[in-house]
């Protein structure tokens, strides 16, 4: 399945820029997924689901990855209690709540539907837990300028080959055998 980008951008930026950046993202989310889906013909219904479904994700997602009782902080993804509350709250959770609802409205046939729903999770768990954060750790407050850090070759080297590395898990989990490999996933994704 494809990475969902918008979704997880949409947890990126509120989780990055802070609160007040919070509910016009969403918005901006659920009036992109309402163009994007009757753009497609799924009329209104399949759309108001559709971008339903994408708004509660990036909203739970984004309020769970927060440390509890700091509503104003940002995940600082050099805290392994942090990127971990991420994995599971963007990862796991909201993806996992919000994908039956898309493919329910999509397909009302049942067992049609439970497989669109596994797929939607599948795409929308690794745009989570690659894309988001990736997207916190290059604009992370403290981090070098990005012209800067162009020189320091090996710092780009390694980030670099750790998306990479996380695509290839991921790309293996997706095309695994007979043997699960859904575990490759988590470890790439905590080593930065």
């Amino acid at each position: 399945p494809p990475i969902w980008l918008p979704t997880a951008l949409a947890v990126a930026i509120p989780l990055r820029t802070g609160q007040a950046a919070r509910w016009p993202i969403l918005s901006a989310l659920f009036a992109a997924s309402l163009v994007a889906a009757i753009t497609a013909e799924l009329g209104w219904k399949a759309a108001l689901a559709l971008a339903a479904a994408n708004l509660i994700e990036a909203g739970l997602a984004a309020s769970l990855a927060r440390r509890p009782g700091a509503a104003a902080s940002r995940p600082d993804m050099s805290r392994l209690s942090d990127l971990a509350r991420l994995g599971w709250a963007a990862g796991l959770v909201a993806p996992l709540l919000a994908a039956p609802i898309a493919a329910a409205a999509l397909l009302p046939d049942r067992s049609a539907a439970v497989s669109a729903a596994a797929m939607g999770f599948a795409a929308h768990a690794m745009a989570m837990v690659l894309v988001v954060p990736l997207a916190l750790l290059l604009t992370q407050p403290g981090q070098p300028d990005p012209a800067r850090a162009l020189r320091g070759a090996a710092r780009w080297a390694e980030r670099g080959g750790l998306l990479v590395t996380g695509m290839a898990s991921a790309a293996l989990v997706f095309a695994q055998g007979p043997f699960s490999l859904v575990f490759l996933i988590l470890p790439i994704t905590l080593l930065h």
